[in-house]
C-alpha cells in the first residue's frame, strides 16, 4: 500500500493525480534520456604517445590510432582511463584527460536540473515537505535529519584518515615536485598507485593472475557453491543473449533452478559504462525462478583483470546472492532496485550491505586460493605477502 500510496495512487483529487503520474512520467524520460546518451558517449582524448610516457606499452599498443601509433585515442571508458590516470608521468596530460572525463555529454546538465525541478512539484503534490524526505520516508534513515546527521558523524570519524591520506599524497607529490602546494584531483592516481607500490601493492602486475575468463566463473562458484551452498551450472552452451560477449549461468538447490544470471561484463560501445546488477524477472509465486544480469566494464583488452575489478565482480555476485538466496514469494518481498517495474526491493540504504560484506572476501587467502591463478608468463603463485598487503592495505586512500 505504501509503495502505490507514494506513486500519488492515494491522492484522490483526479487531477492532482494526474499531474503526478504526468511529472513521473517527465522524470522517467528525463533519467532515460540522461543514461541513455552516457552510454552512448564515445569521447575521447587524442593524445602524441610520447605525452602518455609511464602507461604500459601493451596498453598503448590496444588504442586506435589514424596515424600508426603516432597518436592515440584514450577513451574515457574506466578500462583505459584508469590505468593512464594511475600512470602518466605527465601532469599536463593526466590533467586533460582527467578534465575531459568530467566534461561529457553536457546536456545532461540541463536535464539534471529539471529533474530536480519537477521532482520537488511531485513531492509537493504528495504533500511531502521535500523529495528528500518523500524518498527516505521508505529508509532505515527515515528522514533528511536522521540522514544529515548520520553523515555528520562519519565525516567527523573520517576526516583525521581523509587529512593523513591527503599529506601522504602531497608528500609524494614533494618528491617529484618540491614546491608543490597541493594534490590536484588529476593527481590522486597517479601518486596513490606509487604509495600502494611501496606497501607490496602493484595492480598492473597483479593482473597476470586475474584473467577474466577464469576468475570469472571460479568467482561464481565460490560465493554461490562455496559460501551459500548453492549448485552453479555454466556458462550454458544454448543460452541465447543480447550479445557474444554474455554469458549465462543457472543457480540450483535441491535440485532445482532458483535462478539464472546473466554476466555481461566487457566494455564495449554503447554499453552502460558502469557495474550493477539489474532484475529481469522476479521469483514468482508457481515457481518461475529470478533472472537478473550483472553489466559490467571490467578487463583489459587482453582480458585480465586488475584487483580492484576482482573485488567490484565480487559486489554483484554479492547482489546476486542477495537476490537469489531468499527466493521470497510473493516478489514485493524480494531484492531489487527500484527501476524495475514491479513492487518491492529492501530499504535502498539497506541494498548495498550484503554485497559490501561480500567484496571482502577478495582479501581472504582462503578466496583468493579459490579464484586466483597462477602467473601468466611465469607460472608463479600469488605470494602470500601480497595477499596480507592488499588485506592490511584495503583501506588505503580510499
Amino acid at each position: 500500500l505504501a509503495f502505490f500510496e507514494a506513486k500519488g495512487l492515494g491522492i484522490e483529487d483526479p487531477v492532482v493525480r494526474e499531474e503526478v503520474a504526468a511529472l513521473s512520467r517527465e522524470i522517467g524520460r528525463q533519467c532515460a534520456n540522461f543514461e541513455r546518451d552516457i552510454n552512448a558517449d564515445t569521447a575521447d582524448v587524442k593524445l602524441k604517445r610520447y605525452e602518455l610516457q609511464g602507461v604500459p606499452e601493451s596498453l598503448l599498443d590496444s588504442l586506435p590510432s589514424d596515424d600508426g601509433g603516432v597518436t592515440v585515442k584514450v577513451s574515457m571508458k574506466a578500462p583505459i582511463l584508469t590505468p593512464v590516470l594511475q600512470n602518466a608521468i605527465d601532469g599536463k596530460t593526466r590533467r586533460k584527460v582527467y578534465v575531459a572525463s568530467k566534461k561529457r555529454v553536457v546536456p545532461n546538465c540541463g536535464r539534471l536540473n529539471r529533474v530536480v525541478q519537477v521532482r520537488a512539484g511531485v513531492a509537493e503534490r504528495l504533500g511531502k515537505a521535500s523529495h528528500a524526505a518523500h524518498q527516505l520516508e521508505r529508509n532505515v534513515c527515515a528522514t533528511p535529519e536522521e540522514c544529515k546527521a548520520f553523515l555528520d558523524r562519519a565525516a567527523a570519524r573520517l576526516k583525521p584518515i581523509r587529512d593523513a591520506d591527503l599529506a601522504a599524497l602531497l608528500a609524494k607529490k614533494r618528491e617529484e615536485k618540491p614546491n608543490a602546494k597541493k594534490v590536484h584531483p588529476w593527481d590522486m592516481a597517479y601518486y596513490g598507485r606509487q604509495i600502494r607500490k611501496e606497501k607490496g601493492i602493484d595492480e598492473e602486475a597483479l593482473k597476470p593472475h586475474f584473467p577474466s575468463s577464469e576468475v570469472v566463473p571460479a568467482a561464481i562458484r565460490a560465493l554461490g557453491e562455496d559460501l551459500f551452498g548453492f549448485v552453479v551450472k555454466g556458462p550454458l552452451e544454448d543460452a541465447a543473449l543480447w550479445h557474444e560477449d554474455c554469458e549465462l549461468y543457472a543457480v540450483e538447490a535441491d535440485g532445482k533452478p532458483v535462478g539464472y544470471v546473466a554476466l555481461d561484463l566487457r566494455s564495449r560501445d554503447g554499453k552502460f559504462g558502469h557495474q550493477m546488477v539489474v532484475p529481469l524477472r522476479p521469483a514468482l509465486p508457481g515457481g518461475a525462478p529470478n533472472v537478473c544480469a550483472v553489466l559490467g566494464n571490467l578487463g583489459d583488452s587482453a582480458g585480465l583483470l586488475r584487483f580492484r575489478e576482482v573485488e567490484t565482480l565480487l559486489h554483484e555476485l554479492g547482489h546476486v546472492f542477495h537476490a537469489l538466496a531468499g527466493s521470497p514469494k510473493p516478489s514485493i518481498l524480494g531484492w531489487a532496485w527500484p527501476m524495475v517495474p514491479w513492487p518491492g526491493g529492501v530499504e535502498m540504504d539497506f541494498l548495498e550491505v550484503p554485497s559490501m560484506l561480500t567484496q571482502q572476501f577478495v582479501y581472504a587467502p582462503e578466496m583468493l586460493a579459490k579464484i586466483a591463478r597462477p602467473h601468466s608468463e611465469t607460472g608463479a603463485p600469488l605470494p602470500r605477502e601480497t595477499i596480507d598487503a592488499l588485506a592490511a592495505n584495503r583501506h588505503l586512500l580510499a
